[in-house]
């Protein structure tokens, strides 16, 4: 019985993916590479479904990207768009309708076919990947409030990920104590006020895990800045879908020439990446034994 109740213990710290996770992402110096997929596996389910989100576990994607609205009832929903009619055989706005309503809808994949999934609520989408991945929650800079109770709710606050562009202070008042209990990570992007200062006060007063470059030119704002956070311990994090946000070295240039685009990315010191390619992304990875 005592060897049962060890492996037993055993098998439940192995359950446990988000704690290896987060050994990767609290150590600067690590060559893992995580990968963040862009509303989850949308190639092969639709965009922000349960499904989607699955995929990507099993594929052995390390974070999430999905998008928080708020229904009628003000309850948290993962859909990107403002509007119904992209992602589902819904109309109009996803706030003007309850969440029972919302719930009659079925979502549609990338080609505009609809599919058996519906709309998840933020909390249906948490207890799904509990334990199990990072979960980046964007669109919810105006939803902070309506978000952490669920977090608490499921037991998730560890592995949430907030990127978001609010100067410290307002991010100690928006998130209090919950600001050291979730993955919060500053954005720094070309045309904010004062970078430098804004990034030294992150430094000093949070040390977040890494900043997220938004990076239209190497001659903008936020590049040179990579210089000032990678000799700390915090990581560099871009978003490879846009080339607005690399410099040029996004998932398109990636499709064909991935040296030219992620692996740009890596050598910049980037070991953060999110992607529409998770799957492509993985393999190359992989191949450069940066990735498990």
């Amino acid at each position: 019985m005592i060897l049962l109740s060890y492996f037993q213990a055993g098998m439940a710290q192995k359950t446990d993916r988000v704690d290896d996770l987060l050994i990767h992402l609290n150590n600067p110096r690590s060559n893992y590479v995580m990968v963040a997929a862009h509303r989850g596996d949308w190639y092969w389910a639709p965009e922000n479904s349960l499904r989607g989100f699955q995929n990507c576990i099993e594929m052995g994607v390390d974070i999430i990207e999905l998008d928080v609205r708020l229904s009628k009832d003000r309850v948290p929903v993962i859909i990107h768009d403002l509007t119904l009619e992209r992602t589902t055989n819904g109309q109009g706005n996803v706030s003007d309708w309850p969440l029972d309503s919302l719930k009659t809808l079925y979502l549609k994949d990338a080609t505009g076919v609809l599919t058996p999934e519906r709309i998840p609520t933020l909390e249906e989408a948490m207890n799904l990947t509990k334990s199990k991945i990072l979960i980046y929650l964007d669109k919810s800079v105006d939803k902070v409030a309506q978000v952490l109770p669920i977090l608490e709710k499921t037991g998730t606050l560890k592995q949430a990920v907030f990127v978001l562009d609010f100067p410290y202070a307002k991010a100690k008042a928006q998130f209090g104590s919950y600001l050291s209990q979730v993955i919060y990570i500053p954005a720094v992007a070309d045309g904010m006020k004062d970078l430098d200062k804004y990034v030294s006060e992150y430094l000093s007063k949070l040390q977040p895990r890494a900043f997220q470059f938004r990076m239209k030119s190497a001659d903008g704002a936020a590049y040179p800045l990579l210089k000032k956070v990678l000799p700390t311990s915090s990581k560099a994090f871009v978003a490879a879908t846009w080339p607005e946000h690399t410099i040029g070295h996004d998932d398109q240039v990636s499709r064909n020439n991935p040296e030219a685009g992620w692996g740009w990315l890596i050598r910049e010191g980037f070991t953060i990446l999110e992607t529409n390619r998770p799957q492509q992304l993985l393999t190359y990875l992989r191949g450069k034994k940066l990735h498990d």
